[in-house]
């Protein structure tokens, strides 16, 4: 069994422009960012060193919801969810294939059932898409990604990032000065004259309201979680 380990996904809320032109944090504003449908889950393969070998698997974890099973074929990588289709147990990684704890069934490195009362099933696929270049796999969640709302407090020199919450998933800000460039953690505080020193928050499915330095002339703040593995 792998040692379990958790790592950035940016996954869950998408991000938000907080830039005013010329006159940037001048005025109190309001941005709303289109609600998103699909979340991305981004990792690195070199991250997975299992993955590496075909009949590799791994299993995702992030809050409370189902995990995220990823297994490389011989020319490619599939994502699947871990959900069993026969009585919605959870699905692990188990030498090489996929093993339902709720009552045994099996499934193979493409979610197919051939053990089990599971038998006649697949597990659900996610979109997979492996960058070459940069050796990324992206994995896009369905319903798992969400707004955020981001506005200026009129008097200080903070913004409140409001965004919907991941139940069980531990929560962090980064910031990008520019849509492409670096990012770096942003600590926050829990209330509007709180510590600006909180790195993590644990979400529990409802809508979370944290608070950030405006950072200069604005830029992206982006809401990731963390993702253990099984």
């Amino acid at each position: 069994m792998p040692n379990r380990r958790e790592f950035l996904a940016a996954l869950f809320t998408g991000m938000a422009c907080c830039r005013l032109g010329q006159e940037a944090w001048a005025q109190p504003m309001t941005g709303l960012m289109s609600p998103a449908t699909d979340g991305k889950l981004t990792l690195k393969l070199a991250d997975f060193p299992v993955l590496a070998s075909e009949g590799g698997s791994i299993g995702l974890m992030y809050g409370t919801d189902f995990p995220v099973l990823i297994s490389r074929l011989a020319e490619e990588f599939v994502a699947l969810r871990g959900e069993c289709p026969h009585s919605s147990g959870t699905v692990i990684p188990l030498n090489g294939s996929f093993f339902c704890t709720n009552h045994g069934s099996v499934f193979d490195a493409e979610g197919i059932a051939f053990s089990g009362p599971a038998v006649g099933t697949q597990l659900p696929q996610y979109t997979l898409t492996h960058h070459e270049a940069s050796g990324l796999l992206e994995v896009s969640v369905p319903n798992m990604a969400h707004a955020i709302t981001v506005v200026a407090l009129s008097g200080a020199d903070r913004l409140a990032l409001t965004f919907q919450s991941i139940a069980g998933a531990k929560h962090e800000v980064r910031f990008r000065a520019q849509l492409t460039g670096a990012e770096s953690v942003a600590p926050f505080a829990i209330t509007p004259t709180g510590s600006l020193s909180v790195t993590e928050l644990t979400g529990d499915g409802s809508s979370k309201t944290v608070y950030v330095s405006r950072s200069g002339q604005g830029g992206f703040f982006m809401v990731n979680a963390k993702v253990t593995q099984l």
